[in-house]
């Protein structure tokens, strides 16, 4: 490891710091079971830089929010300590990034740095907001290089940067109605994920429980009911026909029409479109036609279709209406300020809209008063500018309309509406036939029955604001994101049965026949292997779907009803899982492969990225865990759930487990035996399943997985026999799995495994095929896997078959050199002394193989990546004849005994 020598803060050098490289991890992951944000950096020269008490003052001057980090220190102030006392680059990168962040309005706070190689360091940072963590990492990078680098001017730069973040923060920060939503699904273990960054566009829950919501708009919000909400003139007849009070008024296309209108029903009026949202180009009160004529300019701006009706005498009032019952009631005022005696109509908006709890558009709680032509009209009416200075005490409108989106404010009247009142609400709304809506109407008191009140409604709303209840300027906040969420799932329950399945071998197998048996016992499943994704046995992608993107095609089906998620080492490490929390998480063994890929090094790194699924399997869960591994004991310590072991073998931690009360699934000689709620049960002899071949090893070890797994989640454990005879390892089955087809009177296994365990497994499988017939293996190694990998590969399959052929397939090369694999494979087979065939091509390798072998032996192609539609002309010769047949003399094989 090259190590500079120490640079001084202020020192020339030629290299800045640099990102090489960024990823986010959208689920649990190696370094934190939330999202983070990973980083490397290069830090050239400035490795061994450390910080001083001069660098120190410098940034928190520009930064002061990194003031409030308490790092390891473990109180407020403990980064600047350690700021002073000297940190490194990295470590500073990373509390600028967050602080970046943080002083913008998001809330973040996890991050550790980390030396990898070289002067690369690896920086780990939580996250809200993709975009957002993006800039502020970057302009982080440029902040330290720049103080590094002696610059003294930064307080510009800075400002700049944090203007600009915050413009990329509030173009993707949940709103305040949308988040009391999320909020409380969150509360109820809902889960939720965002579909687009910069919509309030969210999927709440998964499979067949899923909604969805956008804002305040939920899925099941009736199209129709939007629709007439929207068409206030229409929405309006509706109401009146039904004997609903709504203020007089006629649709006017022209000032001349708008007039007429007025003059019939008679002054004061209002004006607005017809179709219009958050109170925009709405005028009230209008005395005559002067300032009719006024306000019509202005309005039609936002549309050409305008409404004109009787202007109410009142208070305004909203209601909101869940699932047809009224939730929370807020009066509305409209926006205003109060005279102190000194200062401008102006400078009195400017102070008020200084309130933090003020944003622009529907980001906060308030929304920002506006000095825009409305507002003139309004003070005009008043015989006052935005130079006037008010008296003390002294109440300027500058609304009519009482929108919070225009800057008015909200007193809850939730506990005063009167009964009557609320039965009338209740029966609009299901006239109207929305879920969710808002009414708007004008009242003198809403604390009296309607038969001593002057009252109307003015306006109804499909997609209402939430922020007048959460957060009144006076008065009780009303738990309307709970209403909502209640509302959507009246059972509470937002999930589905999530299996999660991990280990080196064997989890695409164990996941189909944990699928088999749930669809076996009536469940509408969706299953992400190796291979593709399917929705009830119809196939929904290709590919190796066994990340988040896969296990998101799942969770969102709304079909499923239960979900089966191989979940491989690759998915965890490059984007994390793609979920919070499972129901099972198994693991099925820890073995040696992708070493020297991807960042694990050894055997310990590749049992912290598996047992993750331990730790995010819910405590009243279960965690499925093979007693017969090495790392058995280690796992339980991960286990987050209830432990069930399964094995082959009953040795004495799964004994151990029984005596105490635990529970299993074990052979005990030729029988598959549970033990569960005390009992010993047996579920089939070995024979009972042809799929086994009398025993194979690795197909008893998955069986047992699986059942452990379909019992933990609630199948039941006496219909798992009769569902597990009809299975079998066919190519429709489990695809690229023990697949076994007749060719010439030879058997040919097509099969995935790539690693040692996975060859002696293989090498298992085939013995009972062959009886005293050759074992002939065709095989390739993958190019991302050490030397020493590949050779030990080569050394097993020499032991373990009869005959080696070693080939290579370009794409599975993967950055090294045409031949260079081949002559690692080879080098481990001379090892085993056994000296292999070399055939370069694939097909080749596989057309030689048939060549020189004889009636009855048995050629195994593993790791070719061949379909057998791919593999059927190479061993035919005919792409038009389909000669493979899978094998058909498994029941045969049923009665052979290991």
């Amino acid at each position: 490891m090259k190590i500079f020598d120490e640079k001084k803060i202020g020192d020339k050098v030629d290299a800045e710091i640099k990102e090489v490289s960024r990823k986010f991890l959208e689920g649990p992951n190696i370094y934190a079971l939330f999202p983070v944000m990973e980083v490397h950096v290069d830090l050239g020269d400035w490795v061994e830089t450390p910080s001083n008490k001069d660098f120190a003052d410098k940034i928190s001057r520009l930064l002061p929010e990194l003031k409030t980090h308490s790092c390891s220190r473990g109180y407020e102030g403990g980064f600047v300590e350690r700021l002073e006392e000297g940190t490194y680059p990295a470590h500073i990168i990373e509390h600028t990034a967050l602080s970046i962040q943080n002083s913008v309005g998001s809330e973040v706070s996890f991050g550790k740095s980390r030396r990898g190689y070289g002067n690369i360091y690896k920086i780990i940072m939580d996250y809200e907001y993709p975009s957002l963590a993006s800039f502020a990492l970057e302009e982080a990078i440029k902040i330290v290089n720049k103080l590094l680098s002696g610059e003294e001017e930064l307080k510009s730069f800075v400002d700049n940067t944090l203007k600009e973040a915050e413009e990329t923060f509030l173009k993707e920060k949940i709103g305040p109605s949308t988040w009391a939503i999320l909020k409380a699904a969150k509360k109820k273990d809902i889960p939720y994920k965002r579909i687009h960054e910069e919509y309030s566009l969210f999927a709440l829950g998964w499979g067949k429980n899923k909604k969805m919501i956008w804002g305040p708009e939920t899925s099941e919000t009736s199209l129709v009911g939007s629709e007439i909400s929207q068409k206030k003139d229409i929405c309006k007849d509706i109401l009146y026909d039904l004997g609903i009070p709504v203020p007089r008024g006629e649709v006017a296309n022209s000032l001349k029409e708008a007039l007429e209108i007025a003059e019939n029903i008679g002054y004061p009026v209002v004006i607005k479109p017809v179709m219009g949202h958050h109170g925009n180009g709405v005028f009230v009160n209008l005395k005559n036609p002067d300032e009719l004529n006024e306000a019509y300019s202005l309005s039609e701006k936002y549309s050409s279709n305008l409404l004109v009706e009787k202007y109410l005498e009142g208070d305004d009032y909203r209601a909101l209406l869940v699932d047809h019952k009224v939730v929370a009631v807020a009066k509305r005022i409209p926006a205003h300020v109060v005279g102190d005696g000194s200062s401008k109509i102006k400078e009195l908006v400017e102070l008020t809209n200084r309130d933090p709890k003020r944003g622009d558009d529907h980001d906060s709680v308030l929304t920002k008063i506006s000095l825009d032509d409305e507002a003139r009209i309004n003070l005009e009416r008043q015989n006052l500018d935005l130079d006037s200075i008010p008296k003390e005490g002294q109440k300027i409108w500058l609304r009519d309309t009482a929108n919070i989106s225009t800057g008015g404010t909200a007193e809850d009247h939730t506990d005063t509406i009167h009964p009557s009142l609320k039965k009338i609400l209740e029966r609009t709304s299901k006239i109207i036939g929305l879920d969710l809506m808002g009414i708007d109407m004008i009242v003198d008191d809403v604390s009296l029955p309607v038969e001593e009140i002057n009252w109307g409604i003015i306006e109804v709303n499909s997609s209402p604001g939430l922020r007048m209840h959460i957060a009144p300027s006076i008065g009780m906040s009303r738990p309307v994101g709970e209403k909502i969420i209640e509302h959507l799932y009246p059972s509470g329950e937002g999930r589905i049965p999530l299996v999660a399945i991990t280990g080196t071998n064997g989890k695409t197998t164990t996941s189909r026949l944990l699928e088999w048996l749930a669809k076996n016992q009536g469940h509408h499943t969706g299953i992400a292997v190796t291979g593709g994704i399917w929705s009830n046995g119809s196939k929904v992608a290709d590919g190796d779907t066994t990340g988040p993107w896969s296990a998101n095609v799942v969770l969102q089906d709304p079909d499923v009803d239960y979900a089966v998620l191989e979940t491989a080492r690759g998915g965890i490490l490059k984007r994390g899982l793609g979920f919070d929390k499972c129901d099972v998480g198994v693991v099925l063994n820890i073995r040696e492969d992708h070493i020297g890929s991807d960042g694990v090094d050894c055997l310990d790194d590749i049992f912290e990225v598996k047992s993750i699924l331990l730790e995010v399997t819910k405590k009243d869960g279960f965690c499925v865990i093979n007693g017969n591994d090495d790392y058995a004991e280690r796992l339980t310590d991960k286990a987050n759930g209830t432990v069930i072991f399964f094995g082959v073998e009953k040795n004495k931690i799964i004994e151990k487990h029984i005596a105490k009360g635990g529970e299993a699934f074990v052979q005990e000689d030729n029988e598959l035996v549970a033990y569960i709620k005390g009992q010993r049960k047996t579920i089939a002899d070995v024979k009972d399943l042809p799929y086994l071949l009398g025993g194979v090893k690795m197909l008893v070890e998955n069986s047992l997985a699986a059942m452990a797994a379909a019992y933990a989640s609630g199948l039941k454990v006496d219909m798992f026999k009769n569902a597990l005879m009809k299975f079998d390892t066919t190519e429709k089955n489990t695809p690229g799995r023990f697949n076994v087809f007749e060719v010439e009177d030879r058997n040919v296994v097509l099969d995935y495994a790539h690693n040692p365990d996975g060859l002696k497994n293989l090498g298992d499988f085939t013995d009972r095929l062959a009886d005293e017939n050759d074992k002939i293996l065709v095989y390739t190694g993958i190019g991302d896997r050490s030397d020493d990998s590949i050779i030990m590969n080569g050394k097993v399959a020499a032991e373990v078959f009869d005959k080696v052929i070693f080939t290579e397939r370009k794409h599975l090369r993967r950055g090294r050199d045409s031949g260079e694999i081949l002559s690692l494979l080879c080098k481990g087979s001379r090892s085993a002394g056994k000296e292999p065939m070399r055939v370069e091509d694939a097909k080749s390798a596989v057309t030689f193989a048939l060549n020189h072998s004889k009636k009855g032996d048995v050629i195994t192609c593993a790791n070719l990546d061949f379909t057998s539609d791919q593999l059927d002309p190479i061993l035919t010769g005919d792409g038009d004849i389909h000669a493979l047949k899978e094998y058909e003399n498994k029941e045969s094989l049923g009665n052979l005994v290991v």
